[in-house]
């Protein structure tokens, strides 16, 4: 756990450097920026806000590079123990709920919140429900109840995309290759799972060369009905026996 904070020296700081050299020294103004985000990590959940604001600055003064990095993500990944998920979630959350666009009025003077606090309007709900809301709008956003759990969020978010995608709701549901049934069965039933199942891509035209450049067969017509980083299944448009 580092011990990190806004006073500590900045040769005493404890920073992994990149492997990329930008500059002699990395400036002050990184070094204190840095000693900001170690000191919100000490307590992410009250800090979070105040967190993505300094990772939004630490990425606009491109401080990354003074310390030998190509950008945030690979930054934070090895000095932060975030990932680029986490980073990206964290600034997202800062940007859209901080404190900001707190309008006030005092005495008929107007002041807006810090951008370093989360807003009034959303001081009930947790990270982990704003961090749902995101992608919603701001009317959607103002159905989400601070009691709702995020699973109740996730479920509202479903029903959203269903009901903004009617062909898709009223679509029946693809019957997708198994590759898993197809390995273990045999005959007619083998046959069956390849014959009935869904195309990923329709109408797919190959040409197949042997090593040497030389065409073996061509403009093959065939659906796509399973894929992974190491197989393609093709199945033809017509049968072998029609050959």
């Amino acid at each position: 756990m580092r011990t990190t904070d806004i006073t500590t020296k900045d040769c005493d700081i404890d920073v992994v450097l990149g492997d990329h050299v930008f500059s002699e020294d990395p400036r002050k103004e990184a070094f204190h920026s840095l000693k900001y985000l170690y000191t919100d990590l000490t307590d992410i959940r009250k800090y979070y806000i105040r967190l993505g604001f300094h990772l939004a600055e630490f990425k606009a003064c491109g401080y990354y590079r003074d310390f030998g990095y190509l950008n945030l993500e690979e930054f934070c990944d090895v000095n932060l123990g975030l990932d680029k998920g986490a980073v990206s979630r964290c600034i997202n959350v800062y940007e859209q709920f901080n404190a900001s666009n707190d309008v006030r009025y005092s005495a008929g003077v107007k002041s807006v919140g810090c951008a370093m606090d989360l807003s009034e309007h959303w001081k009930d709900y947790s990270y982990t429900q704003l961090c749902e809301m995101l992608p919603l709008s701001e009317e959607d956003r103002k159905k989400i109840t601070s009691d709702m759990t995020v699973k109740e969020i996730r479920e509202f978010k479903k029903s959203l995309k269903e009901s903004n995608d009617p062909v898709a709701s009223t679509q029946p549901k693809k019957k997708l290759f198994d590759l898993k049934r197809y390995e273990s069965t045999q005959g007619i039933v083998r046959q069956d799972i390849v014959r009935t199942c869904d195309a990923l891509n329709e109408n797919v035209v190959f040409n197949v060369f042997d090593c040497n450049g030389k065409l073996v067969d061509g403009n093959i017509v065939c659906d796509l009905i399973y894929k992974d980083e190491y197989k393609y299944y093709f199945r033809l448009w017509q049968s072998c026996d029609d050959q």
